[in-house]
């Protein structure tokens, strides 16, 4: 089954984590910063089931960033937005990779809070991260594979690189 991702900051879901394991319906509030929506819609990632294109959909949105992070993302699976009666729609990403932006970017749409709770809590169980020098390692080789333009990236990415 295929995943959908977002980008979190971990530090805000370790009490989400515990909530959802021993007081499911004493989900706190902090987790919900990361997932801002903008006209009931929240941009998602479409991840395959063997997880293939994870690598480029994270070196695509790193590159994205001013300074050479960890990625903290969490998963969900795609088929708990059709259980949810979630409204999945096509539409193009920000990063610097267009074929990510057109082939995996995704918004969940006409959500309302409490189906973002329900996305809340289901992205807590599967959280993780990418540190920071695979990132940059996978940054570097999209940038080789001609994937992501070097100008497009911050001097300090640039930087720590040692590229361009």
């Amino acid at each position: 089954m295929p995943f959908l991702l977002r980008i979190i900051r971990k530090s805000k879901w370790y009490k989400a984590a515990d909530a959802v394991e021993s007081a499911p319906s004493d989900f706190p509030a902090d987790p919900l910063a990361d997932l801002n929506t903008k006209e009931n819609k929240l941009s998602v990632w479409y991840v395959h089931e063997d997880k293939s294109n994870l690598e480029r959909i994270a070196a695509a949105i790193g590159a994205t960033r001013d300074f050479l992070v960890p990625l903290d993302y969490a998963l969900f699976d795609y088929d708990l937005a059709s259980n949810v009666k979630i409204e999945l729609s096509s539409s193009d990403g920000s990063t610097h990779d267009k074929h990510v932006n057109v082939a995996w970017h995704r918004d969940l749409i006409e959500l309302s809070a409490l189906t973002l709770v329900d996305i809340a809590r289901e992205l807590a169980k599967r959280m993780d991260r990418i540190p920071e020098k695979e990132i940059g390692q996978l940054i570097a080789t999209a940038v080789a594979n001609g994937q992501i333009d070097e100008s497009k990236l911050s001097k300090n990415i640039l930087a720590k690189l040692e590229i361009g």
